[in-house]
């Protein structure tokens, strides 16, 4: 496995990045996050940068790359 990890102060670009339709990628799971579209995505994210206005670099996002052959080991439950 693979892992990058990147900082920002973005919420937008980072969730239209990994939720591009062209990259087929799948939420699989939230909690505290309306997820009905992009922009309550992004809005959620905002409104919980509110609570805590010291922070400054509130983006993290974390890209983990598998083996093939681990393939047979991921699934999205």
């Amino acid at each position: 496995m693979i892992a990058k990890i990147m900082k920002g102060s973005g919420f937008k670009g980072v969730i239209n990045y990994i939720l591009d339709p062209k990259k087929g990628t799948e939420l699989i799971d939230s909690s505290g996050v309306r997820t009905g579209s992009i922009s309550h995505i992004v809005q959620s994210f905002i409104d919980q940068t509110k609570l805590n206005p010291r922070v400054s670099r509130v983006v993290g996002h974390i890209s983990l790359s598998f083996s093939i052959q681990d393939s047979s080991k991921l699934i999205n439950e």
